[in-house]
């Protein structure tokens, strides 16, 4: 299996005031996303890495208007049967819908469980929850859909947001990795 790790939102436009006043970077995703791939590298697990070249303000590759990109082409091109794709994100620490959380995983239309599998493998004390995407955000707007073009073309495929002032992120991200790896157990 091939565990191709997305953080569509990790690059900032370079204005952090900017940045955080927006939210138009997710400023937790990248080191996640980084320190997940060198985890599952070291254990031999064959993964590969895709943070973003460009701002959420510059193309939200995350939209549909982010499909046809490079960067959404290059991932297309490394997806296949034998894929897991894990796209990460972070959310402000004080987001209304989910502060009182340490991270959200998605359940999405069409996963076949697999958000389900990867929650419940989870042996952690952190607050977590799992929500259904509804394939839109607050703004109406299409969102998650990365995950959603994968799930499209069978490749299972999860959403896991983790909140921008979680304690202990390398404990968390040693978390995802397990679950990860549980995921892939299953699978094959």
């Amino acid at each position: 299996a091939t565990i191709i790790i997305t953080a569509p939102h990790s690059k900032g436009t370079g204005n952090i005031e900017f940045d955080k006043g927006e939210h138009s970077q997710d400023f937790v995703a990248g080191p996640i996303a980084e320190q997940l791939e060198t985890l599952l590298t070291d254990l031999g697990v064959g993964t590969k890495l895709f943070l973003a070249d460009k701002s959420r303000e510059e193309l939200d590759y995350n939209r549909e208007e982010g499909r046809g990109s490079k960067w959404r082409e290059t991932i297309k091109e490394e997806l296949d049967e034998h894929s897991l794709l894990v796209d990460i994100h972070s959310y402000e620490s004080d987001d209304e819908d989910f502060q009182d959380y340490d991270a959200v995983v998605y359940r999405h239309k069409g996963d076949n469980g697999i958000a389900d599998k990867f929650y419940r493998s989870l042996d952690t004390d952190f607050n977590i929850r799992i929500i259904d995407c509804a394939g839109e955000n607050k703004a109406g707007e299409r969102c998650c859909d990365i995950v959603q073009e994968a799930l499209a073309q069978g490749i299972p495929a999860l959403t896991i947001e983790t909140n921008e002032g979680i304690n202990n992120l390398d404990v968390w991200i040693d978390v995802i990795k397990n679950g990860i790896l549980n995921l892939v157990a299953t699978k094959e």
